[in-house]
This record gives C-alpha cells, structure tokens and sequence, in this order.
C-alpha cells in the first residue's frame, strides 16, 4: 500500500535560539508541515525507522479533530495476493466490445495455431506459442488496429464511504466538500488527459469480494448492472486505520484491488486522512475549502491556497498511480503493447532478498523488465530495465548508456523492490518518494513507464519535463552528487554544500533557488551530530565531506544529498514572505524589480537570497529574456551574471536546461 504523509521534521539545532534580525528564518525548523514538506513514504518504511517515528510523536502533539476507524470489513485483495498462473475468476472477465480487445484477438490466433498439425505448426514463422511474434504480419495487423481503438480513461469515483463524513459538522463537510470538488476531479481531468485505454463496453462491474468499499447494496458498481462510461473504479474513503498510528502523520493511502482478464487495474481505493487537511489557520487547504461552487477556485486563491491545492492534487495523483500500476508488485503482470504476451511469460519463483535485507520467496518479473544494480559505491537498488522508461531517462540525463529508471535504495517494508522512482535521480517526478516544498511534475517517465504495462497509450503531450538533472549527463547519475565537499559542474542548479547553522544567533545557511526555479528555500545541509534529537547519520556509502563524516543533506531518500528543500517559498509567495519578515530584504530598487508574476522565475544572486523575475524561454535560439523593470536582459549562456541596474545586486542566469527544459 503506498501512502502518502506529512511528515513536519522539525529538527533544532543544539544551543540555537530564534534571532530577531531579518536576514534569519522566521523559525530555526526544518520541513513545518504542509507549508513545506509532504513526504510519500509507505507505511511500514516509516515503521521500520523508530528514530523518525519519536521525531513525529514528539512534534505532533495536537489530538485528531476525528473518529478514526475501518468499517468492519473483510481484507480486500491486494496484488501481492495474486500468483501469475492462478485461474483468472469469471466476475473479472470485461466486455471490450464485439470485437474484443487486442490481446484476445492475439490470443485466439495462437490458439488457432498451436491446433495445426505438426507438419504445419510453422506457419507464419511462428513454430511454438512462446516464440517471438513481433515481426508477425497478423500480429502487427492486429495490434494496429487495437491501437486505433484506445481512448481516454474513465474514472468513476464512489464517494459513499467519504461523504459520510460531511454529517459529522461543518468543518469535516468543508473537508469532505473539498476533496470532491476540487481535489477529484483536477486529478482525474490530468489521469484522463493522460491516458488511454481500450474503453469497457458495457457497464462495469466491480467483485465485492474484492474491493470490499462503498455500500453493497447501493453503490452502482457493485450491483449487477454495474457503472456506465467507466473503465476503473476508485473507491474513495476517509479516516482508516493507517491515519491513527501515532509514530507518523498520514495525509493518503491508495491500492489497486480488482483487475479483468488481462491484469489492467480496473479498482482501487484511496484514502484521506481528514485531520491532515485541517490545520487551522495555518493551512491554506481549509480556508479554500469553501462551499460556493460557483466561484472558481483560480481566481479566488491568494498564493498560499494555490501551493497547498497544487500538493493536494499532486497527492492524489500520485496515489492513483500506484492504483493504475506503479508498483513492483504490478509489473509481474505487465503485458508488452507490440506482442499482446505477457512481459515475464514464464514467471519464476524464488529467493529474492529485499531492499529490507529479508529474505522471501516470491514471484519475480523477468530481468527484461526489473533488474538488480549496484552504484559505484556499492549502493544496491533495483532497476526498471523497460524498453520505453529505459529511452526516457537516456533522453532525461543525456546519458545513453543508462539501462534503466533507479528504485528507490531504501527499505520499503512490503514492498520488496520499491515502487518509487528513486530521488536522488528523480527529485522533480511526482512518482518518486518524496512529494512537497520543491515543485513536482507527470512527466515521461511515469507515463512511460505505464506505456510499458502495455495498458494504456499515453499521450506525452501531457507530460512535463523534469528539470532535475535534466541533460546533465553521465555523471550526473554514476557519480556523487557532491565530491569532497564541493559542488561539480554536473550537479550546479541541483545540489548545495551550504551548511544550515547559526553563529551567535545570526543564520549563516544559504538560500537559494529549487532546481525548478519556482521557488527558494535553504540549503538543508547539516551536521547530524549537532542535532537535538537522535537521527541516523548518513552512512560511509553516503558521506560526500571529507573528514565531516556527519555532515550530509537532511532527506535520506536523496542519499543524503543537500538540496534547497527547507522553508521554501514560491516567487507568488515572496511579497507575503517578505511583509512579514520571514525573507530578507534585497537592495530597495532591486526589490522594487522583483516580481510575483505568474512567469516569474527564481534567479540566484549575489546578494542575501534570490530574486523573482519574469522570465521567457527563446526555444528557438535556446535562451532566456529577463525582465527586470522596463529593461530586458538576455541569458545566452548558463552562469552568465548581470548587474540589476541601479544596484549593486548581480543575478546568475541558470543552467538554461534547467529552467528552460523544452
């Protein structure tokens, strides 16, 4: 099950006090809640770090506003409880038509086939149903045709589980009102625009015994006559288990649980912790989760509502990812698009080792589709080795030799392999581990990476490109990201080596712009044995510090790898920060320059901290116009300075790549 968390990592630095002069964060903290961080981690990930738990449970001390519970129910079907040669049960079997689906029509051909005599079994070149059949003429004929007939996914949300809550006061009303008329359909409009997938042609119909939600005996997918115009289910409801355990803070859960005859997801649920869509004043979530409909949320949000609407639709984005087959578990039952076969067509059970160091025996996908690596530093981590999500990342890194798309390296409980993108690679990708303060984006890699279940046509169109490490090269992904303390060429605009520390009450971190150049935040950077509350320092394969083998960037999950991650403030955000003293101030007239606008961008200077200006990208002649007041200045080159006229503040143009990625 993947989950989705709040995680507030509030850390003090030993013997720091607040200071009062400007130039210092409002609140020596990392990661406040919401306002800056959302961690994606899987449950039983936090479980397994006791340390991470005491730091949450210590920090989090306000009793839940709710009544947190699982409606008795039987345990829904996970899969992981799946085997690949398991009969498929005749309620999963889906309607695609009068003509049927593409790998029914490919199936019935080999059937037709392997009924031949002997002598004539080699017709068409095919001798043996297993044998390669991508050259096949009537293969190619068949799935072309398929091809013509995908369409946009249907979603199909039952809300009876969550909408009981709108009965318990206003306030959970407004959370519940919030979640369906804003959250929902903003995710499902961008899964849809998405992708596409051979359309159900009847109503359907969803096994009880498998996805046990919703109401049995009113809930339209559940009845015989099933749901028109859907082709995958989402039961959505509130308040589970997962949300009561104290150690962490949980804001979604989500897991796929029905599946037709062809392995393609079909149902899933996902769940929303209330109480972690309700801090007060201090979240932006509440005060837009107002009841009049008829205003568009756009026009009516101040900057602070937009950030927390735009992490609450990327959360659920995320989450129905995993349902639609992000996951390691899924990619045993991945089909390939251009055979309409099985990508593992004999499955092999045996003993793997986990990312946990447990050993289990279990079913695994073939080396064609997940494989095990090692890093230069002998970091191991399994790798999505799939033929189009291979081309992405060669594409993404400018780096073709990469073999594949890193898993995350870090236990994961359950989950044998992982089932994120890894983020020291992957820090921007909505799919990767972490989600929050640095702006995150659907991009290719996880469309192509269901490109390769062979369920859906992905439209690439849809799909933003990740700045992160965006044409960096080779060494970008083999080497460290930071080498004897210093940044490399390759790593400039990703990583920082600014220590997050204060002497005499004075902030002497860094801030500077995320790697989107939408934002700024500080440098979290820090020396772990100077922190207040134990916390595992980064181990010898993840110390990048010469003779500071304490000193690394706070999240784990990016090896320990600094980033500009801490209290991050996006350029519409500046001004609020700015009137209440929780950024500090440039030169007057470089102040008066800098803009919130929607196309502003984040530019790193020489001063105090960046500034915001408007910014456009020149795809044509690949360079950036600035403008800073009634001047334009150009970008031609990455690194290249200029002086903001009338003051003595240089900005640094960014890697061109970065914040122009088309």
């Amino acid at each position: 099950m993947s989950v989705i968390m709040l995680v507030p990592l509030v850390a003090h630095l030993l013997a720091t006090s607040r200071p009062a002069q400007a130039y210092t964060p409002v609140n020596p903290t990392f990661f406040r809640a919401y306002e800056d961080f959302l961690r994606i981690i899987d449950s039983d990930t936090a479980r397994s770090n006791p340390q991470r738990g005491r730091f949450r449970r210590h920090l989090v001390n306000k009793s839940s506003r709710y009544l947190h519970y699982d409606r008795p129910r039987h345990r829904p079907k996970r899969r992981e409880d799946i085997a690949p040669f398991d009969p498929i049960e005749e309620t999963r079997f889906v309607n695609y038509g009068g003509n049927g689906h593409p790998y029914e029509k490919i199936r019935r051909l080999r059937e037709r086939r392997t009924q031949l005599s002997v002598g004539d079994a080699k017709i068409a070149g095919l001798q043996e149903p297993e044998a390669d059949i991508v050259n096949d003429p009537e293969v190619n004929r068949i799935i072309s045709e398929g091809n013509a007939s995908f369409r946009p996914l249907r979603i199909h949300f039952d809300t009876t589980e969550l909408d009981q809550w709108s009965f318990q006061s206003t306030r959970s009303a407004a959370r519940v009102n919030y979640l369906v008329n804003h959250v929902l359909p903003r995710m499902a409009q961008t899964w849809s625009s998405a992708l596409a997938v051979i359309p159900v042609a009847e109503n359907l119909r969803i096994d009880y015994n498998y996805c046990p939600f919703g109401d049995p005996l009113t809930s339209p997918s559940l009845q015989p006559e099933g749901v028109p115009n859907a082709d995958l289910v989402i039961y959505v409801t509130a308040n589970s288990a997962v949300c009561t355990d104290e150690n962490f803070k949980v804001l979604a859960s989500a897991f796929s649980c029905f599946w037709d005859q062809f392995e393609r997801p079909i149902a899933g649920t996902i769940d929303f912790c209330l109480d972690m869509i309700d801090q007060e004043d201090e979240n932006p979530i509440a005060d837009q989760a107002g009841l009049n409909e008829s205003k568009s949320a756009e026009t009516t949000m101040s900057p602070e509502e937009d950030k927390a609407l735009k992490l609450a639709v990327g959360t659920a984005i995320h989450e129905i990812g995993h349902v639609l087959g992000v996951t390691s578990s899924d990619m045993l039952f991945f089909y390939d698009s251009k055979t309409g076969h099985p990508r593992t067509p004999t499955p092999i059970e045996k003993e793997v080792v986990c990312m946990t160091g447990e050993k289990k025996v279990m079913w695994v996908p073939d080396e064609t589709t997940l494989a095990e690596r090692y890093t230069k530093r002998g970091v191991r981590y399994f790798e999505i080795t799939l033929p189009t999500v291979r081309q992405v990342v060669r594409n993404q890194f400018n780096c073709q030799r990469m073999t594949g798309a890193p898993l995350e390296n870090q236990p994961t409980g359950e989950d044998c392999f992982g089932s994120h993108f890894d983020e020291r690679y992957f820090f921007t990708e909505n799919l990767s581990a972490v989600l929050g303060g640095v702006p995150e984006m659907l991009s290719s890699l996880t469309l192509g990476l269901l490109h390769d279940s062979g369920w859906y046509v992905p439209d690439y169109s849809e799909a933003m490109i990740s700045p992160f490490g965006h044409n960096a090269g080779c060494e970008f992904v083999e080497d460290d990201c930071i080498v004897d303390g210093e940044i490399p060429e390759y790593s400039k605009g990703s990583f920082c080596n600014s220590e997050y520390r204060f002497d005499n009450g004075k902030f002497m971190g860094a801030i500077g712009c995320d790697p989107t150049h939408t934002s700024m935040g500080i440098c979290d950077l820090v020396d772990y044995g100077e922190l207040g509350l134990t916390y595992t320092p980064p181990s010898e394969k993840f110390q990048y510090f010469p003779n500071r083998p304490n000193l690394g960037g706070l999240m784990d999950r990016v090896d320990y790898c600094p980033t500009f991650s801490i209290d991050t403030a996006t350029c519409q955000e500046v001004p609020g920060r700015l009137e209440k003293l929780l950024l500090p101030q440039l030169e007057y007239f470089a102040t008066e320059v800098e803009s919130s606008a929607y196309n502003a961008r984040c530019f790193n200077t020489d001063a105090a901290r960046p500034i915001c200006l408007e910014a456009e990208c020149d795809d044509t002649n690949f360079l950036v116009n600035v403008k800073v007041g009634t001047e334009t200045l150009t970008c031609y080159f990455d690194g290249q300075t200029h002086l903001i006229p009338g003051t003595d503040v240089t900005f640094e143009c960014p890697k061109i790549a970065l914040i122009c990625p088309k």
